[in-house]
């Protein structure tokens, strides 16, 4: 058997161990999109939007690309058609919670790298105040929280700054909307027509390797979505944990060392493996 082309759904805890994959061969190359690595994708709502792109029913605009996740020659593949350009799809999200931005759902890690990260350094306040507006504001959906967190920062953006156009559209515009879980699910399985596989995600973890979800309840939502679908669920927090945590895992205690990123790739292969030879059976 040919090893599985895999369209991946989620954001470096899904596409890392997928890159190692494809670079050792036990993961075919899929063609879904070209020009660029699948974009990353945290919440549901981005995982929509890429397939609205893919399908040619949004673009992304040129200065938008990059905080959105996208690289500038990103575009539909010759194999999204009846996404005959992969075999299976794994889908990870990390959140259920949009960064939508005029109706453009924004990619969690460049909103840190444009947006938060110039402003830290700006001095302690500045730092609280960013920190307030990102994880009660936007992830928390407050909107009290984050407007005056907004209205405090936005006099305090240095006119010199790079990216200052930028910064100041987002902390103005920018809003953490809520998703609903079941149906975003329903709806990407749906229109793709793919066997599916739902991959858990540990926001970070104990030194241990014990999970820890956030929100607390995120994991029963995910759960629950895979069940109400059918969809086979792996939790690769399980493999941290048996390997004793600290030792396969970054200072951070949420990103995987690069010596224990083989061992997920081949998680992950041998469960998109599986849920094929399932699918097969059942056709």
């Amino acid at each position: 058997m040919a090893p599985p082309r895999i369209f991946g759904l989620g954001a470096c805890l899904l596409h890392g161990p997928m890159t190692v994959a494809i670079k050792t061969g036990l993961a075919g190359r899929a063609t879904i999109g070209r020009g660029g690595s699948t974009p990353g994708t945290y919440s549901f709502g981005e995982m929509l939007q890429l397939l609205d792109f893919l399908a040619g029913e949004r673009e992304i605009p040129a200065e938008l690309r990059e905080i959105c996740g996208y690289h500038a020659n990103y575009a539909p593949g010759p194999g999204y058609p009846g996404m005959t350009g992969a075999d299976v799809c794994l889908m990870q999200p990390n959140g259920i919670v949009d960064i939508d931005f005029d109706g453009f759902k924004l990619n969690r890690a460049q909103v840190l790298r444009y947006v938060t990260t110039p402003l830290k350094p700006l001095g302690r306040d500045v730092a609280k105040l960013t920190n307030s507006w990102y994880i009660k504001g936007i992830l928390g959906h407050n909107e009290a929280v984050r407007s005056e967190a907004a209205e405090a920062l936005i006099p305090q953006v240095p006119a010199d700054i790079e990216g200052r156009e930028l910064i100041l559209a987002v902390l103005e515009r920018a809003r953490g909307v809520p998703r609903d879980t079941i149906a975003d699910v329903g709806e990407i399985v749906r229109r793709i027509p793919l066997p599916i596989g739902m991959i858990s995600y540990a926001y970070q973890h104990m030194p241990d390797g014990r999970p820890v979800f956030w929100p607390a309840d995120f994991q029963q939502h995910i759960q629950a979505a895979a069940a109400r679908f059918q969809l086979p669920f792996l939790e690769p927090w399980k493999l941290v944990l048996e390997r004793g945590g600290q030792p396969v895992l970054k200072e951070d205690l949420r990103h995987y060392r690069e010596e224990f990123i083989p061992e997920i790739a081949a998680l992950y292969v041998g469960f998109a493996s599986d849920i094929m030879a399932k699918s097969a059976v059942a056709a």
